[in-house]
C-alpha cells in the first residue's frame, strides 16, 4: 500500500498499521476509508482504502483492498 501513497500519506499508513499491532484493536480494521493514492506518473487520486488483519504461521499479516 505504501508505494501507492504520496509522502507524508505513506508515514501515516505505517502508523496505522503499527498502533493495530500494538494495540491489538482489530476492530479498527475493515473500515473503509478514503485517502490519497499516486499513479505511476505522479499525479494524485482518490482511492478508498480497506485494511484487515490476518495471522499467516502464527504472524500478524495485513491485506489491503483499494477501490479508485
Amino acid at each position: 500500500m505504501k508505494m501507492l501513497m504520496p509522502p507524508p500519506y505513506q508515514g501515516e499508513h505505517e502508523s496505522f498499521l503499527d498502533s493495530i499491532l500494538k494495540s491489538g484493536d482489530s476492530k479498527i480494521t475493515c473500515i473503509g476509508r478514503e485517502v490519497i493514492g499516486r499513479c505511476k506518473d505522479g499525479s494524485i487520486f482518490p482511492m478508498e482504502l480497506t485494511v484487515s488483519q490476518m495471522a499467516v504461521a502464527g504472524k500478524p499479516m495485513f491485506t489491503g483492498l483499494v477501490r479508485d
